[in-house]
């Protein structure tokens, strides 16, 4: 990871685990008003859209941008999910709603570790989505990120522009490459041709996503180097998808899997990327890459698999799981790192 950014908060929101059995899907579109959500589709769908045009122009190779010539982007204002990006037939779709929340989450993020706060609050906050319905916030309504975590922001919700020079660089950075991983992802299963395929098993549909991550990541990293944002979108992805132990039972586990999961992500997932990029770092770079890019792409393979086995850590999921359902939302404002949360009744 680069020195001066952490993402070490966002990579233990995979832990986020415990129940019993799992929830159904939740309706979050009530988290950001209608209104607030159509001045975020005017601020970020043109910086989006030209994204996308670089990701096709520079980062695929010659015969894929051919093959890409029908491929269309839609931002749909809202979704009823929180990390909603999915691709059908040759279309790319990018919900304002789930991109201005991960941009709140990038935000956050980047000012919570520039100020030398813990940003392991950001995992606490998603836990809390996670676990709690609306009612059991102030107001009845899901708290929106940079409300909730503490973060200053403008008068418009966001960054403050020019008052925090660190952070913004760190924030712009992040979003780029985090958004662009996104849609690369997507764009991948149109180009792989999984869009037009039906009826697989959950093996195959992991195999999709697998390929669908290194398509990705080749094309993110040939148009920016610093490409170790991505991580952020796997952890927060994770975090927010019910993981096996928020299942009764691996059968449960595996039906979900089997019936309702379009982007399952599993630990495997992530440590085969990890891996990937690790041993053959080249794959992901143009030819004769200068020895520098490839050392990196080698540290970021070995991130990834840290953010897959972290996965497994039963007693982190166990945690945030108590803190998600029990800790006060008081207690996920600006803290220094190394404070731990108040402990919840469950703990006593």
């Amino acid at each position: 990871m680069r020195a001066a950014f952490s993402t070490t908060g966002l990579v233990l929101a995979l832990l986020l685990a415990g129940s019993a059995s799992a929830a159904p899907p939740k309706d979050m579109s009530s988290l950001y008003g209608r209104a607030e959500l159509m001045t975020w589709q005017y601020i970020l769908e043109l910086q989006t859209r030209r994204n996308f045009e670089i990701l096709v122009s520079k980062g695929l190779a010659k015969d894929e941008v051919q093959r890409a010539s029908s491929l269309r982007l839609e931002m749909p204002l809202e979704t009823t999910g929180l990390l909603d990006f999915w691709a059908k037939g040759d279309t790319v779709y990018v919900p304002v709603l789930s991109l201005k929340f991960l941009n709140d989450i990038l935000l956050a993020n980047a000012w919570l570790y520039y100020h030398g706060f813990d940003p392991g609050t950001i995992d606490e906050y998603v836990a809390m989505l996670k676990y709690r319905d609306a009612s059991n916030f102030p107001g009845g309504r899901y708290p929106r990120p940079l409300d909730a975590l503490g973060i200053p922001q403008s008068s418009e919700g966001g960054l403050i522009v020019g008052s925090d020079k660190e952070v913004e660089e760190a924030y712009f950075g992040s979003s780029n490459i985090a958004s662009g991983f996104i849609m690369a992802h997507e764009i991948g299963h149109v180009l792989l041709g999984h869009t037009k395929q039906s009826g697989k098993t959950v093996a195959e549909r992991v195999r999709d996503e697998q390929a669908a991550d290194a398509f990705a990541l080749r094309v993110v990293s040939r148009v920016q180097p610093e490409v170790e944002y991505m991580t952020m979108y796997f952890s927060l992805t994770a975090v927010w998808s019910p993981n096996k132990p928020d299942f009764s039972s691996p059968q449960e586990y595996q039906a979900y899997l089997s019936t309702l999961a379009d982007h399952p992500v599993t630990a495997e997932r992530i440590r085969a990327l990890g891996r990937e990029a690790y041993k053959n770092p080249a794959r992901f770079l143009y030819p004769n890459a200068p020895p520098e890019n490839l050392a990196r792409m080698q540290r970021l393979g070995l991130n990834v698999i840290k953010v897959g086995d972290l996965s497994d850590n039963e007693a982190e999921q166990k945690r945030l799981a108590i803190i998600g359902r029990y800790a006060p939302l008081v207690s996920v404002k600006p803290r220094p790192t190394g404070v731990p949360v108040p402990r919840p009744k469950p703990w006593q």
